[in-house]
C-alpha cells in the first residue's frame, strides 16, 4: 500500500468515525424528543383527549425508531444507506439538497448581517479615514 493510499484510508476512517459520533449524538437528542412526546401524550390522555394522544404516540414511536436507527447504525452503514436512497429517489435527494443549500445560504446571510452590524458599530469608518488623511 502506498503512502497516499494509507493517508486516504486514514482520512476515510476519521470521517466515518465523525459521522458515526454525530449521528449517535443526534439519535440521543431525537430519543429525548420522543420521550417528551410520550409525556405529552400521557398528559393529553389524562385530559380526555385520546385521539390527539394517539397521534402524538404515533409521532413518538416514529421518533423512537429514528433514534434507534441513528444510535445503532455505524457511520459506514449510514453512508451506504444515504447513497442507496439517493440512487433510488434522485428527485427527493435533489429537493433535500436544494432545501439544505437555501437554508445554509440564509444562515450565512444572517450571520454576515449580524457581523456587519457589530463591526460597523464598533468602528466608525469616517473617523479612521480622517485620522489617516484619506477621504
Amino acid at each position: 500500500m502506498t503512502n497516499v493510499e494509507e493517508i486516504k484510508d486514514k482520512a476515510k476512517g476519521v470521517v466515518i468515525d465523525q459521522i458515526d459520533q454525530r449521528m449517535t449524538d443526534l439519535g440521543n437528542v431525537v430519543g429525548a424528543h420522543a420521550g417528551n412526546l410520550r409525556a405529552m401524550s400521557d398528559t393529553l390522555r389524562n385530559q380526555g383527549q385520546d385521539n390527539t394522544a394517539r397521534l402524538v404516540d404515533m409521532a413518538s414511536d416514529r421518533l423512537n425508531q429514528v433514534s434507534t436507527y441513528l444510535t445503532q447504525t455505524d457511520g459506514d452503514r449510514l453512508i451506504h444507506d444515504v447513497e442507496s436512497l439517493a440512487r433510488r429517489q434522485p428527485l427527493i435527494t435533489g429537493a433535500a439538497g436544494l432545501v439544505l443549500g437555501l437554508t445554509a445560504a440564509r444562515l450565512l446571510k444572517a450571520g454576515a448581517t449580524q457581523r456587519y452590524r457589530t463591526y460597523s458599530t464598533e468602528s466608525d469608518f469616517s473617523t479612521e479615514t480622517e485620522t489617516y488623511g484619506v477621504r
